[in-house]
Formats: structure tokens, sequence, C-alpha cells
């Protein structure tokens, strides 16, 4: 009994002994470029996809490397200046009081990116003018 415990108590030490450890490696400094647009979106410009809105750009910047290498973004700008990164939700009420949700979000693909609106319920409230702001990093 005294040797199992004994074997238990070595095998403890020598695992705590040698656990792993962190060697920080030399501070890497990477050169990078960005590119910021800012995607103003109006009223009149969304389109009503059957339950959801959408509005599509054009955006030559977004290559083809930046989307395979790089990092792309998007914010919701208020006239406020306040910024929410997408996906965005936002809980609304109407004038009857019924509560409901607004779901905003972001695809890209080369060369395009289209921000789609979402309510939940498919509740029909066409979307007012919006500011986006589309961040590239690569």
């Amino acid at each position: 009994m005294k040797k199992r415990t004994l074997f238990a108590v070595l095998v403890c030490v020598f695992v705590g002994l040698s656990s792993c450890t962190y060697n920080s490696p030399k501070e890497v400094i990477y050169e990078s470029n960005f590119k910021t647009l800012d995607l103003r979106v109006r009223a009149s410009d969304w389109q009503d996809g059957g339950g959801f809105y959408y509005c599509g750009f054009n955006v030559p910047e977004l290559t083809a490397y930046i989307y395979d290498n790089g990092i792309v973004t998007c914010s919701h700008e208020y006239d406020n200046g306040t910024k929410f990164l997408l996906p965005q939700t936002i809980h609304n009420e109407d004038a009857d009081g019924n509560r409901y949700t607004t779901t905003i979000d972001f695809l890209f693909s080369v060369g395009y990116v289209e921000i789609g609106i979402t309510n939940n319920d498919f509740i029909n409230n066409a979307p007012e003018d919006m500011c986006f702001r589309l961040n590239m990093v690569w």
C-alpha cells in the first residue's frame, strides 16, 4: 500500500514539474494595409426580398487577395456617431405596443457587399436611410 501511495506521489510530482510551459516567442510586428468605405443606403434603395430587405454594393476595392487573406468587417453608424458591428440585433416596439427585433447583417464576396435587414415574424417595416462603414484589413 505504501509503495502505491509513494508511486502516486512521485507520478504527481513528476507531472507537476514537467508540465507545459509557455515560452514567449519574439514579438513579430506585421505591416498591414487597410481601406475604409462609407456605404449609405437611402430608404428608396432597399430591395424587398419578401420578408427581408437588402441593398447590394459593387466594391471593386474588395479584391480576391483581401477576400482570401484579409479581414472584412462592417458596422452600422448612427447620426450621433455610435457604431455597432454587424450582425446587429435591435429591439423595437411599434405604435400598437407589439415588440419585435430587427437583425442587420452583411455578406461579401470579391467586389461585392450586401447588407440585409430582417424583422422577426417578417414584420413588413421598410428600413429608413442608414449609414454603414466597411473596413478591410490585409
